[in-house]
């Protein structure tokens, strides 16, 4: 390895230095010496006005690293490398900035990649390749290289780079952020930064930065769409005429640029020099889902100290997504962030938070057969001073007591809750979502009233959730779901006894066909219902024996096993359980609440 200076552009174009859209040209190379002459021409490069230029350590063609923690190419200077560095019971290949006790990574290769390397090496091959290859012949692609490297190198910036025969960059970290960006590294237009699943582990976490098409800077939780009712923190540039570019420049000012730099909008400001300190820079979409500007100071005397410069949010409980459904997320007497179930739920498992809340009680819904509804074995219960994702279903003409909403609720089967919010009622179907306390609204619940309360989803010492019982549940599901609405595959096993199709047995298909020819017949007809609505009516109506074949069977489990299939099958993802939850929903542990019907049934 040996070390150079690499040109830096123009103090113009300080902002887009070390940038991957920039590609560096070296002229006169001679691909068959390239090895040995590409060092040696990039220093000749003819040198550009500027006071720093970063160096870099390069890696020829057959270099390689023996997996071990640390092992790196490590940049001139010490402070950033590229290698192997621990993660849960083994090693990951990225690059850090060498911070004491603990070094800090800013970028992994192929993050949620099971398992984690335990032996192996890190080599460019030959060939022109950047890979971790493994005893056995097993290899895996660090990088995603156009075309065959002639050259890697680890450049001050902590930016690792490929060369190409002619000089120019084919692949590089910053062209493939994971969760951070450093300076002179750009999010493009469509590209976002997502977050770490913790400190120890790198893997894609809750949380996503993403630079929208429409110009805005948005933060969402993962597996969500970019909906304004997903959103947490933005910049509030949507809608300019062009698209914007996210950077990060050595003074630690993070800024959008667009229309050839004749926009900027700062998010944060430039530092002043520390005399005697060097100082870098990063931003990262934290584990806890906010956006940060951190800076690390190093000393002459080797001294190092981190702090924070910039956050977009300094309140936790404003990360939607940080307390699961149908909590909401308070403050402690040590004020931090801490998710509660509102009265009338409680936590589906305490060791387990993440799987939200579920209602303690049964009835109140549209499936009853004694009809609930309004009746002394329920009541609304009054949350008020929070806030929540206005979902509604129903909205009451305004203006509307509190009173009138109450009762309103009260009577409508569909009505799980209510938000009353400036004399308007807006009637809510479960799950809730994103709940904080603050703010003026009132969340009105239904809930069986005192001594009417049946819990039905009582902690067992432990629940069946094994690999057998989870695909004999998913199969089950499969089979319930495709038939009464077409969504799901077909499968096999536990309710092959139920229901049957024109597939699997001629004989049977009765029942199948039949939904199928109606749907088919109110399709022509113009009347738009589908298999979904069919079965969501069924449910509703209490008319299982238009599903089951077995006389046999149990009802009370098909009706389970259709509400958790409804679920499965929502349009918004959010809205879909996790299959812990499901088991629980078919197994009678937990309440399988009605699922919100079709938009064209209850219209």
């Amino acid at each position: 390895m040996c070390r150079l200076l690499l040109p830096v552009p123009h103090k113009s174009n300080l902002h887009r230095a070390d940038s991957l859209n920039n590609t560096a040209k070296v002229s006169g190379m001679v691909p068959f010496f390239l090895p040995v002459l590409l060092p040696f021409m990039i220093l000749v490069a003819p040198p550009a006005t500027v006071s720093a230029q970063p160096e870099q350590t390069n890696i020829s063609l057959g270099s390689s690293l023996a997996a071990s923690d640390g092992a790196s190419w490590p940049s001139p200077s010490g402070r950033f490398a590229f290698g192997f560095y621990p993660k849960a019971q083994g090693l990951a290949v990225g690059v850090w900035l060498t911070t004491t006790p603990n070094r800090t990574v800013v970028w992994t290769a192929n993050r949620d990649d099971p398992p984690p390397i335990t032996d192996g090496s890190l080599r460019l091959t030959y060939d022109g390749r950047l890979v971790w290859s493994a005893p056995g012949g097993v290899e895996k692609a660090v990088s995603q290289g156009s075309e065959p490297a002639a050259l890697a190198a680890m450049i001050d910036t902590g930016n690792f780079v490929l060369y190409n025969s002619n000089g120019a960059i084919i692949w590089s970290t910053f062209a493939s952020p994971t969760d951070t960006l450093l300076p002179g590294q750009s999010l493009l237009p469509d590209g976002q930064l997502f977050s770490s699943l913790s400190e120890a582990d790198r893997s894609t976490g809750k949380y996503r930065l993403h630079n929208q098409n429409d110009a805005n800077l948005v933060l969402y939780p993962v597996d969500t769409s970019d909906t304004a009712d997903d959103a947490y923190w933005d910049t509030g540039t949507f809608q300019i005429g062009f698209l914007l570019t996210l950077n990060l420049d050595t003074t630690g000012l993070l800024y959008l640029s667009g229309d050839n730099g004749s926009y900027t909008k700062n998010i944060t400001l430039p530092k002043a020099s520390s005399g005697g300190t060097q100082v870098y820079y990063r931003a990262i979409l934290d584990v806890d889902g906010i956006l940060r500007l951190y800076s690390h100071g190093f000393s002459s005397n080797g001294s190092w100290t981190t702090r924070v410069e910039w956050a977009a949010l300094q309140d936790r409980c404003l990360v939607r997504g940080f307390c699961p459904l149908n909590s909401f997320c308070s403050r402690n007497a040590a004020g931090e962030p801490v998710c509660l179930c509102p009265p009338g739920f409680d936590f589906v498992d305490p060791t387990q938070i993440a799987l939200g809340c579920a209602r303690n009680s049964s009835g109140g819904d549209c499936s009853t057969t004694s009809s609930d509804v309004g009746d002394e074995g329920l009541t609304v219960v009054t949350v008020k001073n929070t806030t929540w994702v206005n979902k509604a279903y129903s909205i009451l003409p305004p203006p509307t007591s509190m009173d009138a909403c109450r009762a309103a609720c009260l009577n409508d089967c569909f009505c799980q809750a209510a938000l009353f919010i400036e004399d308007k009622c807006y009637k809510q179907m479960l799950p809730l979502r994103y709940g904080r306390t603050g703010g003026n609204d009132t969340l009105l619940l239904k809930v069986a009233a005192a001594g009417r309360q049946a819990v039905v989803h009582e902690t067992e010492s432990k629940l069946r959730v094994d690999v057998l019982v989870a695909g004999a549940v998913l199969a089950g599901l499969s089979v319930v779901v495709f038939a009464i609405s077409g969504y799901c595959f077909l499968a096999r096993t536990r309710v092959a006894r139920y229901m049957r199709t024109s597939e699997s047995d001629t004989s049977g298909a009765d029942d199948y066909s039949t939904l199928k020819s109606r749907n088919m017949e109110l399709e022509e007809a113009g009347h738009g219902e589908t298999l979904l609505e069919l079965a969501y009516e069924c449910l509703v109506d209490d008319k299982f024996g238009r599903l089951k074949k077995d006389e046999a069977m149990d009802e009370a489990e098909l009706e389970r096993m259709v509400r958790a299939g409804l679920w499965c099958v929502q349009e918004q993802p959010v809205f879909r359980p996790s299959m812990k939850n499901v088991i629980m929903m078919i197994e009678g542990h937990m309440e399988a609440p009605l699922p919100p019907p079709p938009a064209s049934f209850s219209s």
